[in-house]
């Protein structure tokens, strides 16, 4: 196997009489930067001869949206984590828990005989059970690892019992390998792709006057307001709190700031959104924060924003810096997860420990105090995206990865 990884991102351009069929399973419902990367990634890959599918839990419409709009077909069902999300469970709730938890693996099975992929493509720790699912049905497996912040007994099981269970395990960061392994080297069957960026998309030279000014008029942020804003789903990991505190802080001394955030709440943690809520108002904020949900344009957000701000206690490759860093934005974020790899301090934005509300103010002011110094970041930030974040190299490790497994397949097919 490590002399099949070696020659992956070496493997040459195959003919296919027949699309190559793949099935991408996500265990989250909500759009992120998973969906965003299959989406990305859908166009390409077609045009490279293969058929691409998505298994996500019933929920939220975003996710699915997102990738149907991309020409993705999707297929949702209801999934059911491996354990309760909270411990209070009701009777009803555990009603329907066991049931959900149960049934999926059978769903996706018929799924996957019905559809009959070549390759499944698991995205997330959670993805268990589509992993075994996927190899007793004798089909070959890639196991996307993003994020971190789970327990250590889970990451132990992973490390000691399920690290070779599917056929290829690909991380997104450096960090995110050594937090799932334990080690700064991967096994033969282990591969590191980082997250891409649209980033001819995400251009402030593609982004008009007249669309950044639409977006001011809809959210009733006046010309003259700076904007912080923060973009992520909204739990616990992303510490939100955290920038509230802060930009109470920063406002202080400073008038015409606003800060925005974009995310949808988590349907699991709702009581999160509540205690943002009492957050905002026990510190007077009302009428300086705004909470506007999936916004439509993330473009003209990013484009009218001043800094990006990004609190998190637990990260992989947070797409949303990546996204941030195409339209040049400075950054302010934590040094958790991947962040620290994509995002240099001094360079192109700044980095602090997590957790810290004096430590993400005073980052945020020596930004906003400086804009010569914010607009450098940003400039920095544009062309890292560029050369080093980019869908076709990205596009090309994943055409890569599946011909090399579609092609070892067919060869035990033949056998």
């Amino acid at each position: 196997m490590e002399s099949q990884i070696s020659m992956i991102l070496a493997s040459p351009r195959l003919g296919w009489g027949s699309r190559l069929k793949v099935l991408t399973v996500v265990t989250d419902p909500r759009i992120g930067g998973v969906q965003k990367r299959i989406s990305f990634l859908a166009r390409c890959l077609r045009e490279n001869g293969m058929q691409v599918e998505t298994v996500l839990p019933k929920g939220s419409k975003t996710g699915r949206g997102v990738l149907e709009s991309s020409g993705v077909p999707t297929v949702a069902f209801s999934y059911g984590l491996l354990i309760p999300t909270k411990l209070d469970l009701s009777i009803r709730d555990m009603l329907l828990w066991i049931p959900q938890s149960i049934m999926f693996p059978l769903y996706l099975a018929r799924h996957i005989k019905t559809l009959a992929p070549e390759i499944v493509h698991v995205n997330g720790l959670l993805g268990l059970r589509a992993v075994i699912t996927a190899k007793v049905g004798g089909k070959k497996v890639i196991w996307h690892l993003i994020g971190g912040g789970y327990p250590r007994i889970a990451i132990w099981i992973w490390r000691k019992m399920l690290r070779g269970l599917a056929d290829i395990n690909v991380f997104v960061s450096h960090t995110t390998m050594k937090f799932y392994t334990g080690s700064d080297r991967t096994m033969g069957n282990e591969m590191i792709i980082e997250e891409p960026v649209d980033v001819n998309y995400l251009s402030r030279k593609e982004t008009s006057p007249e669309e950044l000014l639409a977006v001011r008029k809809d959210l009733g942020i006046a010309k003259d307001e700076r904007m912080i804003l923060f973009v992520g789903n909204l739990n616990r990991n992303k510490g939100v709190e955290i920038l509230l505190k802060a930009f109470h802080e920063v406002i202080r001394n400073r008038d015409s700031l606003k800060l925005v955030i974009m995310g949808e709440s988590v349907s699991t943690q709702l009581g999160y959104q509540d205690q943002l809520d009492r957050t905002v108002r026990q510190l007077h904020l009302e009428s300086r924060v705004a909470f506007v949900g999936n916004y439509e344009n993330l473009r003209g957000l990013l484009g009218n924003a001043a800094v990006f701000a990004l609190p998190s206690f637990a990260e992989g490759t947070p797409l949303a810096i990546l996204e941030a860093m195409s339209m040049e934005l400075p950054i302010v974020a934590t040094r958790v997860g991947g962040i620290p790899e994509i995002l240099r301090n001094g360079i192109e934005g700044i980095v602090v420990p997590p957790g810290n509300p004096d430590a993400f103010a005073e980052a945020l002011i020596a930004i906003l105090d400086n804009p010569l110094k914010g607009n450098a970041m940003g400039q920095r930030g544009r062309e890292t995206a560029v050369t080093r974040f980019s869908l076709a190299d990205c596009c090309s490790k994943h055409v890569s990865i599946y011909r090399t497994l579609a092609v070892g397949r067919s060869t035990q097919d033949e056998q």
